[in-house]
């Protein structure tokens, strides 16, 4: 699956094969274009502190806090000290 990390200056594509996670891009924010991110069978997921750049990429599932602990595991850290991305 691919993974996007959109924050206020540099956005971060990765691709998570099991549990290894490769860096493949990283980009100015400003510089996100939809057709610079792959296309996956296992589909796409993001976190984002942008709305904006959030918005522009409809095919992106953004992971939200109501989310996030539904499908993440925090038990190992202080989920009060991590933001979005």
């Amino acid at each position: 699956m691919i993974l996007l990390d959109i924050g206020n200056t540099h956005t971060r594509i990765a691709c998570a094969e099991g549990e290894k996670i490769t860096l493949l891009r990283t980009l100015k924010a400003a510089e996100l274009p939809a057709a610079v991110i792959p296309a996956d069978p296992e589909g796409v997921w993001g976190a984002s502190v942008v709305p904006a750049a959030a918005a522009k990429l409809p095919d992106v599932r953004f992971i939200n806090a109501s989310l996030a602990g539904k499908i993440l595991d925090f038990s190992c850290v202080d989920s009060s000290t991590i933001g979005a991305d």
